[in-house]
């Protein structure tokens, strides 16, 4: 669905309502008054039509982990470097936070449902819409709600034409398939893609029309999880038999075989959902379907679990599969498709004939367990403490280096805009090359400003470090001819290269054995037909290690299970040392301990994860960088910090009629956590990082026009006829867009002679998230830099 300007302002402004709403639980001192929402998930499936096909809904009002986040998220918010960005975004949208969480309640929900006349969200193929968009959220005060709303609109040149319909007052936004709609009821905000369909949710919530609640799918999937009628849950449901219905003539584009019907028609709900501590979820599948695929995922033999016992708890990472279940299931996919019907029938005549090795023969030795663990986390925590360990000074001094340089690419690009000239002061820079000219970190000030000198005729610069700050006084210095000026430069880009450089994890692979034995004689075929001998390593204890290549080893083990051990990456002697040594293990952590009952015996996957240890390092490394970025990772150790042990272990096993997931630990206190922070942190810096990528792209175009203008001053005052060209005397290569990740600008570039002039600019829609049109920024020989 498109939208015009302000339907589509509305929308985002509504969709950030319902996210942010979470955050209200500090101000609240009570339960809210009587509202048509009702209490708990079931009474938001009260309101919503019983043909939703996608449920998201959420009550948080008594989650006590919720508020301890809720309370950590309102200190970090009185940040100045928090605040003044959550004020700005609050600016732009006309609303600001604290309004929202004045005005709105911690329930609510965002649905899909058809369209009138519609069973499912398939699109037709003479493209009409297929589906409607809900959102459902409590208000406090319904008329300052109102004029909340109105101040946006104004504030984006909108107006809303209000409108009585069977008694109610509704509020239209644009028009046709771009309006948007929305009106108040009983202690709540609706909102929907038209007006039809936002009359349709209130005759709902007037119980004139049967509800979600009312279905008896959405019954049996709200028993599979662990959300119950409180206040303290979230859940996800989408109903795939109604979604999916006309797939087979709306969608697929060519007629589905009678399998591929059975297998689409077999999947029937997946739902999720968290309450407390404890999360769960449940695909519900057809178990009488004729289709393999389907039976495949109900059949499942179980296999043993010991490769949590080689697994360091301190990893923080594990995760291990039944592989026999999946290897089963992917050969029936295969057959579903004419293209590869044969691969199955044929892959074990293959296989024996690359290898030598009887497929059977490798499944009879293999007990059907395959796992994967890393020590990335300390990887992570590692480098990020040998960052925080540096040298302040030295670090000062090399950011005063990058700030001459920054003065130095500032310089040229201003140079590019007039005629090749330098600025008679660096004051001319701001705001349009440099935001602001910059402190010296050591000096807490600007040094840069007063020893700036300029000439022409040449035209040259020269721009210093003033003052006694690092080794040497009036160091570092930078020139428009030798560029970095500086005795320390060498040593300290050597000594940053090395240490900056996040170092690559080791990874471990664990196989299940039946028997040592079996195994040895299917390596001995391997190693004969390969001709490759395996050189042995040192011992770790009396266990023999092997090395292929300096990144891959293996032992093989019978205790405490019969197990090959492959470390694969940089050290993979050290992990395997880890493996084998004493230290605690995943099979031993109680989060995992306690989810193994609930998994049983039909599991297909397990894993644990250490999500404190991972915000405490991620939170290290990013705080040593600067901007949103280092206040980004000063909010995740301290929620670190605050929120305790947050070890999650989850399993995913095969049931009667579906496929069960569940999670111990801190799973539903993470689910809750993770809206926290989407409330309180997503806005903010998702908007710096597409602020900070537009940024970039505008000074990659800069450095483009630059290299052009160099390029020109060479050939005679003509500029290149391609930007490869420009590569690598004049530019080391053409550089990507951040926002797109790719070269955008190369098939942009244009050239004229007569007069000489070229053009270039960012193409797609790369910067619409701030506001951008596609194809901008764009530069210019004659006008430099036009942003939109």
């Amino acid at each position: 669905m498109r939208f015009r300007r302000a339907g589509n302002t509305f929308l985002i402004v509504v969709v950030v309502l319902f996210v942010a709403l979470c955050v209200v639980m500090f101000l609240l001192k009570g339960r809210h008054g009587a509202s048509v929402l009702g209490t708990g998930i079931p009474g938001l499936a009260a309101a919503v039509p019983q043909d939703t096909c996608l449920f998201l809904a959420f009550d948080t009002r008594e989650s006590a982990q919720f508020k301890k986040m809720l309370a950590k998220a309102q200190e970090l918010a009185k940040d100045p470097k928090l605040s003044e960005p959550l004020k700005k975004a609050g600016d732009e949208m006309g609303i600001s936070l604290e309004e929202i969480l004045r005005l709105a309640e911690p329930d609510g929900c965002v649905i899909l449902f058809p369209t009138e006349g519609r069973k499912g969200l398939v699109p037709t193929r003479d493209n009409t819409k297929p589906f409607e968009v809900g959102l459902l959220v409590g208000v406090r005060d319904e008329q300052k709600a109102r004029e909340a709303i109105g101040r946006v609109l104004e504030k984006h040149k909108a107006q809303a034409v209000r409108a009585e319909e069977g008694g109610r007052e509704i509020f239209t936004v644009g028009a046709g398939a771009n309006q948007v709609a929305y009106g108040f009821k009983g202690g709540a905000l609706f909102v929907s893609t038209g007006r039809s369909s936002l009359l349709r949710l209130m005759d709902v919530s007037d119980k004139k029309g049967p509800s979600l609640a009312d279905s008896p799918t959405f019954k049996e999937a709200l028993g599979r999880v662990p959300v119950g009628e409180a206040s303290n849950a979230v859940m996800l449901y989408t109903d795939l038999r109604q979604s999916l219905t006309g797939w087979d003539t709306d969608l697929a584009e060519t007629p589905p075989s009678e399998t591929e019907k059975a297998t689409v028609n077999g999947l029937q709900y997946v739902v999720l959902g968290a309450s407390g501590e404890q999360s769960g979820g449940f695909v519900k599948l057809d178990k009488a379907s004729t289709s393999k695929v389907i039976q495949a995922l109900l059949k499942v033999e179980g296999v043993p679990n010991g490769s949590a016992q080689f697994v360091p708890v301190s990893w923080g990472s594990y995760n291990s599969l039944n592989f026999p279940y999946l290897y089963a299931l992917v050969l029936e996919l295969l057959r579903l498709s004419p293209q590869t019907s044969q691969l199955p029938d044929q892959l074990p005549g293959n296989f024996e004939q690359s290898t030598g090795v009887n497929l059977a023969d490798v499944f009879a030795a293999l007990d059907g367990e395959l796992a994967v663990g890393s020590n990335a986390l300390e990887v992570l925590q590692e480098h990020a403490r040998g960052q925080a360990k540096k040298d302040p000074k030295e670090e000062d001094h090399y950011t005063c280096i990058s700030n001459t340089r920054n003065l130095g690419t500032a310089l040229e690009m201003y140079s590019t805009d007039w005629s090749g000239l330098y600025p008679p002061s660096l004051a001319q820079l701001t705001p349009n090359y440099l935001k602001i000219i910059p402190n010296c970190p050591a000096a807490g000030k600007d040094t840069y400003s007063a020893s700036y000198q300029v000439t022409t005729a040449p035209d040259a610069f020269t721009v210093f470090c003033q003052g006694t700050n690092h080794v040497q006084a009036n160091y570092p210095e930078y020139s428009s001819v030798q560029g970095v000026i500086d005795p320390d430069y060498q040593r300290l880009r050597e000594s940053h290269t090395d240490d900056d450089r996040m170092p690559e994890p080791t990874y471990i692979v664990l196989i299940g054995l039946k028997s040592v034995e079996q195994y040895q004689k299917i390596a001995d075929t391997l190693t004969a037909r390969s001709g490759m001998q395996p050189g042995q390593a040192e011992k770790i204890g009396d266990t023999t290690v092997y090395q292929l290549h300096p990144q891959v080893q293996w032992a093989v083990v019978a205790r405490p299970s019969p197990m090959l051990l492959i470390g694969v990456g940089p050290k993979p002697h050290d992990v395997l040392a880890k493996a084998l040594g004493s230290e605690p293990k995943v099979a031993a952590a109680p989060a995992y301990t306690q989810m193994l009952p609930r998994a049983g015996k039909s599991w297909v996957t397990l894993g644990y994860q250490d999500f404190d240890g991972l915000m405490q390092a991620l939170g290290e490394e990013m705080s040593q960088s600067s901007g949103d970025e280092a206040e980004l990772g000063k909010v995740l150790m301290d929620l670190a910090k605050s929120s305790g042990d947050m070890n999650e272990a989850s399993f995913l096993s095969v049931e009667a009629d579906g496929l069960r997931l569940g999670g111990g630990g801190v799973s539903g206190s993470i689910m809750m956590a993770g809206v926290v922070g989407a409330a309180v942190l997503v806005p903010n810096f998702v908007r710096a990082r597409g602020q900070g990528q537009l940024t970039a792209c505008k000074s990659n175009l800069k450095n483009i026009a630059t290299a052009s203008e160099m390029y020109a001053s060479d050939y005679e005052g003509r500029y290149p006829r391609s930007l490869s060209v420009l590569t690598p005397n004049y530019l080391r290569i053409i550089p990507n867009c951040p926002a797109a990740n790719a070269d955008t600008y190369s098939a942009s570039y244009t050239m004229t002679v007569s007069p000489d002039a070229f053009t270039v600019f960012c193409q797609g829609h790369n910067h619409e998230s701030v506001g951008t049109p596609a194809d901008y920024p764009k530069y210019s020989a004659i006008q430099g830099l036009i942003e939109r």
